[in-house]
């Protein structure tokens, strides 16, 4: 009975906590997570992806050009 008990004031605790401060807490955490992946996201990774993807055609255009100075 007292484990019941003590089950009980800790569900209805987390319960109230969930209903009033949940949503801040969880917000709070997405917002920091978020921050924290823009962060690694400007990593050296993110600029190789970006120069293979985004320069690729800049790149050829540009060996073109000197190839056809050259």
């Amino acid at each position: 009975m007292k484990k019941f008990f003590q089950g009980l004031v800790l569900g209805a605790g987390l319960m109230y906590w969930y209903l009033y401060y949940g949503v801040d807490t969880v917000e709070t955490f997405r917002h920091w997570l978020e921050r924290t992946g823009e962060q690694y996201r400007e990593d050296r990774r993110q600029e190789e992806a970006e120069k293979a993807l985004h320069g690729f055609w800049l790149r050829q255009d540009r060996d073109e050009r000197e190839q056809r100075r050259g």
